[in-house]
This record gives structure tokens, C-alpha cells and sequence, in this order.
């Protein structure tokens, strides 16, 4: 009986420790077929140059007249060129990225203040944003956790009759790694960057794109970029966003640099998991036999993704909120001094056409 039990026992802890045998090592994202910290913090960065690139065909397209150089612009348009001299797909891909990042670097030295239809806003912002820097902070946890449990069943028989006895163990395996770093980006870098238009470009092409990356992980699907760098250039223009202060510095008033910044959080928490459960069943014989085993493992994998963005424009004079008021007021003075000068010409000229009238009436009477 007691080596019947010894026995027993041992064959169930290595069935254990052969389920366990995979906890030692650091869980890195390959387990569970989940798509690694890199790649998504290159989607990104992808998502948010298209959000960049989308806010700013709208406001191209904002005049009628600069619809059609708008429309030059999309992602879609520049992922769409295909070069005529192209040898072959890699040498493609090359000439498509090449001509994207000219696209945009003439755009934002020269086209954006040369539009068919002019447009002073456009010129406002494209000065402003384009050197807006934007950091990220990423940071990647992940825990792996793996439990076993297992039972045997034994039955021993006696010559007074039949014992039956059941044995039970238990093993838990956890493992946890962590990867954080910061990236940093400029907006007119970011769009004329080769290295990343051709990372992006692979990504719509679907080459490198994880399989099930918007199931397994919300991280690699929409954040809704677009909606927040959209709402940084609103609050800023209309606002007067600043930089961090305490609240000494925000309660008196005092002059200090203005450095137009906000920060954004996002963390996502994603729960992995997967199991198997078999059971065998033995008739029993003579001796002591094992009737019944039963292995139960379970696999959880628990990630905490957060990506900060941190949105920050250069050293600014005054707040951008007041500035575009003050130009506003100088354009609209500028418009009023305009139409007047026009008007009092052509009240000259109204003048001028009078006297003439009067003069010709007046060499008619006497030529009568």
C-alpha cells in the first residue's frame, strides 16, 4: 500500500511538473500568438501620422479652390502611386515611399503658402503645427500565469475486499516581464520620414500586419488619434493652451515661457486565456490499478499596455489664441481701409463724371 501511494504520487507530480515545464522562462509576446511590443508601437505611430495627414487634407480642402491639391494628398492617393520605371515590388515600394515624402516636403516649404485659392488659416496652422514634437512613453507588463492540477484514482484489492484511494496535486507557475522605452516625433518629420512611410506602407499592405491584432489586442486597432490631435489644435487655437505650471505660477499671473503641451494617457488591460482538461478512464484488474486520471491545465496571460503622448509646441511669444485675434483684427482693418479707398475712388470718379457732365452742359447752352 505505501508503495502503491508513493508511486501514484510521483506520477502525478510529473505530470505536473511536465505541464509546468514552460514557466521557466520569461513570458515574451510570442506566447498565445499575440502581436510583439514593437509592432504595436509602430501601428502607432502609423495611426497617428494618418490622423496628421487627414486633419490636414481637410483644411487644404477647406477652400473650394484647393480641393484638387487636397485630394493629392490622401494617404490613399500616395499609396496608390505607381512609379512607370519600377524593376520590380521591393524597388515599388521604394520609388512609393519617395514620392510621398517629396510630396509632403514640398507641401509644407512652399505649396502651403502658394495655394490656387489662398488661405490664410492654412498658413497659420501648417506654421504652427508642423513643428509641433510629439513624445510617447510605452509600457508593456505582462504576466503569465500557468496552473495544473492532476488526480489519480487508485484501487487496490485485498483478499477481505477492495480499497479504493485518490491522490491530488497542484502546481502554479508565474512569470512576469516588463519593456518600456520613449520615442519622440516632429510632426514635418514624421511625414517625410522614408524609414516610416515604407513601415506604414507595409502595415496597409497587410506584409507585416499580426494576425488578429484588432481581436487579441484593442492596442492595434483604432485609439481615435485623429479625434485627439484634433482636439489638441482646437483647445490651442481657440483656448490658449499652456505648459504645466504650479500653482504659484498659475495663481499669480506671472510672465513665463509658453509652451502649448498636453498629455495624454491610455492603458489597456487585455486577459488571455487557455486550457485543456483530459480524463482517462482503466477497467480494473487485479493488484492495485489506477481507474481513472485526470490532468487539468490552465494558461492565463494578462498584459497592461499604457501609451502616453505628450503634445507640444514650441516656444511661443504669446498664446496662439490671442495671436489669431490680433491678426484677425489687423486683417479685418486692413479689409475696412481697402473698401474705403475703393470707395472714395469711385465717389472721385462719380465727382470727376459730374463736373464733366456739368461742363458739357454748359458749353452746349452756349454753343446755342
Amino acid at each position: 500500500m505505501t508503495i502503491s501511494r508513493a508511486l501514484s504520487r510521483a506520477h502525478c507530480a510529473a505530470l505536473c511538473a511536465a505541464l509546468l515545464s514552460s514557466c521557466a522562462g520569461v513570458p515574451n509576446t510570442t506566447d498565445m500568438h499575440s502581436p510583439d511590443p514593437t509592432t504595436i508601437s509602430e501601428h502607432i505611430r502609423c495611426e497617428l501620422r494618418d490622423a496628421i495627414i487627414g486633419l490636414l487634407n481637410d483644411r487644404i480642402g477647406y477652400n473650394q479652390g484647393n480641393e484638387q491639391k487636397a485630394a493629392e494628398l490622401t494617404r490613399d492617393a500616395l499609396y496608390s502611386y505607381d512609379p512607370p520605371d519600377a524593376k520590380d515590388d521591393d524597388d515599388r515600394d521604394e520609388k512609393r515611399a519617395y514620392h510621398e515624402a517629396m510630396a509632403f516636403d514640398q507641401f509644407l516649404t512652399r505649396d502651403f503658402d502658394h495655394m490656387p485659392d489662398p488661405d490664410p488659416e492654412l498658413v497659420q496652422i501648417v506654421t504652427t503645427y508642423s513643428k509641433m514634437t510629439i513624445g510617447y512613453r510605452f509600457n508593456f507588463d505582462i504576466t503569465m500565469t500557468d496552473t495544473a492540477d492532476s488526480s489519480l484514482d487508485l484501487t487496490s484489492v485485498f483478499t477481505r475486499g477492495t480499497l479504493a484511494t485518490g491522490f491530488t496535486a497542484t502546481a502554479i507557475g508565474v512569470r512576469q516581464s516588463q519593456d518600456a522605452w520613449n520615442q519622440f516625433d516632429r510632426v514635418d518629420l514624421l511625414l517625410t520620414n522614408l524609414p516610416t512611410i515604407r513601415r506604414c506602407n507595409s502595415f496597409r499592405s497587410n506584409k507585416t500586419q499580426p494576425q488578429h491584432a484588432g481581436i487579441v489586442y484593442p492596442i492595434t486597432g483604432s485609439l481615435g488619434l485623429r479625434s485627439r490631435i484634433a482636439g489638441f489644435v482646437s483647445k490651442n487655437q481657440a483656448g490658449n493652451l499652456i505648459n504645466e505650471k504650479t500653482d504659484l505660477e498659475l495663481l499669480s499671473g506671472l510672465p513665463t515661457k509658453i509652451v502649448p503641451s498636453e498629455t495624454i494617457n491610455m492603458i489597456f488591460t487585455t486577459t488571455l486565456r487557455g486550457g485543456v482538461n483530459p480524463q482517462f478512464k482503466l477497467a480494473a484488474l487485479t493488484g492495485s490499478n489506477i481507474t481513472q486520471a485526470m490532468l487539468k491545465a490552465q494558461r492565463e496571460r494578462k498584459d497592461i499596455h499604457s501609451v502616453t503622448f505628450v503634445l507640444q509646441l514650441p516656444e511661443v511669444g504669446a498664446l496662439v489664441a490671442e495671436t489669431r485675434s490680433a491678426q484677425e483684427k489687423r486683417d479685418r482693418k486692413n479689409l475696412e481701409e481697402q473698401i474705403s479707398s475703393q470707395q472714395n475712388q469711385l465717389d472721385n470718379e462719380v465727382r470727376r463724371q459730374e463736373k464733366t457732365n456739368d461742363i458739357k452742359t454748359i458749353i452746349n447752352e452756349l454753343s446755342r
